[in-house]
């Protein structure tokens, strides 16, 4: 095959769609000469017969040659190019499927992890979709959860929708919740009736003294961390001692805060304008 640019941007093409080098350069000897012999393919490729016919096989098989028989003979052409698009749809389908079985894998391997390593597993997720990642491990744990809200996680809208989304899927599956939230000027008794409907139980804090900049969240022996402003970061740590000692300070809040929470509570209005009962779903 001639090592002209053009063909050399097909060979790169083609190995990107996972064709080794070597299918990749027999597939095109068959796209620009067409019907061929293995004994043809042979002398042009130099491949040697047993490498060159595992590569023919493997060729039929992904659908992207076929094999005809003439005169005792095996004549390989291509088939349409666009089965080339088929084979990356393929491709996709498969790499996600590897993902979500490797998502719901990851969390058994940081358990044994932690267990055989007596450090903490640490990971870091970016955007909503790593928000996303902790509420779905949180039904595959199926832990109640104990949060720290921040001020900011119901300011944007994207965010809001993936959040209730979350807590109808908590609610369905038998989880409860506890969280201790500020007062803020958000809040209103819409949307705690909507979270007491929901098995979360809210615990207000003057403002004054509790205003999270960051959401936290504790669950079977992991925390997150999670910034939610304009860039969500979020960082999850899997460790049973650290885990407990977030959990005993949020025990501690919990505690003296109930003594305040009549006087709170009479401070939030039944509607507020904005309010975080604008986003919810049923």
């Amino acid at each position: 095959m001639m090592k002209t640019p053009q063909n050399q941007q097909y060979l790169v093409a083609l190995e990107q769609l996972g064709l080794s080098q070597k299918s990749a350069e027999v597939y095109l000897y068959l796209l620009n000469l067409g019907r061929l012999t293995a004994g043809t393919l042979i002398d042009l490729t130099g491949y040697k017969r047993g490498d060159l016919h595992y590569i023919l096989d493997r060729l039929v098989a992904q659908g992207l040659i076929k094999k005809t028989r003439q005169k005792n003979k095996d004549i390989f052409q291509v088939e349409s190019p666009w089965r080339l698009q088929e084979l990356f749809n393929e491709q996709e389908q498969k790499i996600r499927l590897q993902q979500k079985n490797l998502q719901a894998l990851l969390p058994q391997l940081a358990s044994l992890f932690t267990l055989s390593t007596s450090q903490p597993f640490i990971r870091h997720l970016a955007g909503l979709s790593g928000l996303k990642t902790i509420y779905d491990e949180i039904l595959h744990d199926k832990a109640d959860l104990s949060i720290f809200a921040a001020e900011s996680d119901r300011d944007n809208p994207a965010l809001n929708r993936l959040i209730n989304r979350s807590i109808g899927r908590q609610y369905r599956a038998g989880l409860k919740t506890r969280a201790l939230i500020s007062l803020f000027p958000s809040l209103d008794q819409v949307y705690l009736n909507y979270c007491r409907s929901r098995n979360i139980e809210n615990r207000i804090l003057p403002p004054e003294k509790f205003r999270l900049r960051s959401q936290i969240i504790i669950w079977g022996g992991k925390i997150s961390l999670s910034s939610l402003r304009e860039t969500v970061m979020t960082t999850i740590i899997e460790n049973a001692d650290i885990a407990q000692t977030f959990q005993t300070v949020f025990d501690m809040l919990w505690h003296f805060s109930q003594p305040e929470q009549a006087k709170l509570l009479a401070q939030v209005p039944a509607r507020a304008r904005p309010g975080f009962s604008r986003y919810l779903v049923e």
